[in-house]
């Protein structure tokens, strides 16, 4: 068993949107379903994601460090993230696009994921009262 996995849960449940749309593009570059929790302590472990175990749901408290080198990390391939304006349009079937939600447009702003329509939240207020701030484009590097 994952050590201190309650911990864990706490601060995926509260923090983790982003590593989980990253988790959803590659279930959908792999086409099969990932272990959610092993795979975001091994992230932890690499330093590949930024976790704070002694405050799990602080906003904070989880932060993807390198998204590209996440996505690498569980598919083998080489990515490329960028961040783009709300007003992006896709160029290609082969770009993944996650959306960021947010109340402000405001740097430092609370943000909340989604890949596409697929929310890992239920309900939550800055998609619902919020607005789409921007979004990450996720495709094979070249």
């Amino acid at each position: 068993m994952i050590r201190h996995i309650q911990t864990l849960c706490m601060g995926v449940g509260d923090g983790a949107c982003y590593a989980l749309s990253l988790i959803k593009v590659a279930e959908k570059f792999l086409g099969c379903e990932l272990d959610v929790l092993k795979i975001i302590n091994e992230a932890i472990e690499k330093n590949i994601i930024k976790f704070n175990w002694g405050t799990p749901t602080d906003n904070v408290a989880m932060f993807v460090n390198n998204p590209a080198e996440f996505l690498q990390m569980l598919t083998g391939q080489k990515w490329a993230v960028r961040r783009e304006d709300a007003t992006y349009k896709k160029y290609s079937d082969m770009e993944y696009v996650i959306n960021s939600w947010g109340l402000s447009d405001r740097e430092g702003a609370m943000r909340h994921f989604t890949f596409g329509t697929d929310d890992t939240l239920y309900a939550s207020p800055l998609r619902i009262n919020g607005k789409l701030i921007s979004v990450r484009v996720c495709r094979l590097a070249n």
